[in-house]
């Protein structure tokens, strides 16, 4: 029996440790790869930088920024991707508000990238692991791995993205939408509208987790995933 190709797309300021977790359970069910979207300089580039490492179809799972550039490959190549995965992402265009906060990020990103990545942490753990945890701990070697350089052009490629809703409600592939119970980065609610509206979407909660349930509850994820590629 042919193994299915799965492509891990990673969030914003996230190397692809970010999903080492995940893909250490699923190695025996899938052939992973874990896309770098550090270098290009927009959404629709990371898409086209996937596409061209990876012939045939492939199942596919984009977290945060990284559902984005799934929603992009979609769109772009629709008859490619055998499975989706959406995990604490949206599927709205950027709104003003959004933008607004982007561009005070930007503005910060240059004058105290420490402190700015303390807050983050903050607010994409879940409380009980926004101190010395090990996620924490994930996350501060990721944004210094990657600084202040990466962190501007992806702000910049998250606001420059298209609307790409009518790819995914037209989507025929099992789609699996995944988000942390507490998210308070991505709203749990845009979640819970990508499953109302995409076609054979089922939505799956992690508990316990914010918004990075791939460091923060890897074993929920795998199964999550692994429940999709079975179909």
């Amino acid at each position: 029996m042919n193994r299915i190709r799965l492509w891990l797309l990673p969030g914003m300021m996230n190397t692809a440790s970010v999903w080492n977790p995940v893909a250490a359970q699923l190695t025996d069910v899938a052939d992973i790869s874990i896309a770098d979207l550090s270098w290009q300089t927009s959404i629709a580039e990371m898409a086209k930088s996937v596409l061209a490492q990876q012939q045939g179809r492939f199942a596919l799972a984009g977290f945060s920024m990284g559902g984005y550039v799934a929603q992009e490959i979609v769109a772009q190549a629709p008859s490619r991707v055998s499975h989706l995965a959406l995990l604490g992402t949206s599927m709205r265009p950027e709104s003003p508000e959004q933008a607004g906060g982007r561009k005070t990020l930007l503005d910060a990103v240059h004058t105290d990238f420490s402190a700015l990545t303390d807050k983050l942490l903050m607010l994409n753990l879940h409380p009980a692991r926004a101190g010395d945890s090990v996620p924490a701990q994930a996350m501060r070697t990721m944004f210094e791995a990657l600084g202040p350089d990466v962190f501007a052009r992806q702000i910049r490629a998250i606001m420059s993205r298209r609307d790409t809703r009518a790819g995914l409600l037209a989507a025929q592939m099992p789609v699996a939408v995944i988000c942390g119970r507490e998210d308070r980065v991505v709203p749990p609610a845009l979640s819970a509208e990508i499953a109302a509206q995409v076609p054979n979407a089922s939505l799956t909660w992690i508990e316990q987790a914010g918004h990075m349930m791939p460091l923060e509850q890897p074993s929920s994820v795998a199964s999550a995933l692994r429940e999709l590629l079975r179909e």
